[in-house]
C-alpha cells in the first residue's frame, strides 16, 4: 500500500493541546479544501518526492524519496526518529485513510502515540483509523475561510472523534464573523461542553492580516459561557522559526 507524502521531519508541536512536545510530523500531499489562510499551500497538490529532514527542528539536511511511498518505507523512516508522538498532518491525511490506518496501527504497536490533524470533513474515513489514534486535532473550517458550509460534516466528525481525546481548533482571521464562532461553540456543546476549543489567531506577515486581539478575547469570553475549556493559542513554531 502506497501514498503520496510531502515531508517527514521531527520538530516541536506548535499548535493545540500538545504544544511544545517533540513530534515526528508526517505530512500528506493533497487536500479537499482551499482555505484562505493555509500555511502549507504546497501540500495541497501531489508532489513527485517526499522530503525527509534528517535533523530535528531544521530543514538543512534532507533526503528525498520518490513518491508514492509504501507504508513499510514510511515506518522505516519514522523508526529513525525518537520523538514519542507521531503527527499525521497535511494536506488532509484522511484522503489516504486506508494507508493512514495501516501506518497508525504499526506506530501504535511500536508504543508511539498518534495524533491526527484534520480538517474534519471526512467522518466516514475516520472510522478505520480511530482505534489507533491517541488524540485528534479537529480544525473547524469556517465559511469565511473556505466559502463552504461544512457544519454538518464537522458535527458528524466530532461525534465520532469524541470517543477519543480530541479538541477543536478555529483559526481566527480579520474576516471571521462572530456568528461563525458561535456556531462552532454550539456544535461542540451539543456533543460535549468539555471538549476543548482553541482559538488560534492566524499567523500573518503584516499587522493588517492579523485579527484584532480585543475581538479574539470577546470570542473567548462568549465561548467560555458555554464550554469549560476555551484557550487562545498562537502558532509557536512560527515564532521560533522552526518547521
Amino acid at each position: 500500500m502506497k501514498a503520496n507524502l510531502a515531508e517527514v521531519f521531527e520538530s516541536i508541536q506548535g499548535e493545540g493541546l500538545l504544544i511544545g512536545t517533540r513530534q515526528v510530523f508526517v505530512r500528506f500531499s493533497g487536500c479537499n479544501l482551499q482555505c484562505n489562510f493555509c500555511d502549507t499551500v504546497a501540500s495541497r497538490h501531489l508532489s513527485s518526492s517526499c522530503l525527509i529532514y534528517l535533523q530535528p527542528c531544521s530543514k538543512h539536511k534532507v533526503r528525498p524519496i520518490k513518491n508514492p511511498i509504501s507504508s513499510q518505507q514510511l515506518l522505516q523512516v519514522i523508526a529513525d526518529f525518537t520523538a514519542p508522538w507521531i503527527s499525521f498532518t497535511g494536506g488532509e491525511p484522511l484522503l489516504a485513510g486506508d494507508y493512514l490506518s495501516k501506518v497508525a496501527q504499526q506506530t501504535h504497536s511500536m508504543q508511539r502515540k498518534n495524533l491526527l490533524e484534520t480538517n474534519a470533513t471526512l467522518p466516514e474515513e475516520l472510522d478505520m483509523c480511530l482505534p489507533y489514534l491517541d488524540m485528534i486535532s479537529i480544525d473547524f473550517k469556517l465559511p469565511s475561510a473556505t466559502g463552504k458550509d461544512l457544519w454538518d460534516q464537522h458535527k458528524r466528525f466530532l461525534v465520532r472523534s469524541s470517543a477519543k481525546s480530541c479538541y477543536v481548533k478555529v483559526v481566527i482571521t480579520p474576516e471571521t464573523r462572530r456568528e461563525e464562532v458561535d456556531q462552532a461553540v454550539q456544535i461542540i456543546s451539543s456533543v460535549s461542553k468539555d471538549i476543548p476549543l482553541i482559538l488560534q489567531p492566524v499567523t500573518a506577515s503584516m499587522d493588517d492580516d492579523r485579527a484584532d486581539i480585543d475581538t479574539i478575547l470577546n470570542y473567548q469570553t462568549r465561548a467560555a459561557r458555554t464550554l469549560t475549556n476555551v484557550r487562545v493559542l498562537p502558532q509557536i513554531h512560527s515564532c521560533l522559526g522552526i518547521p
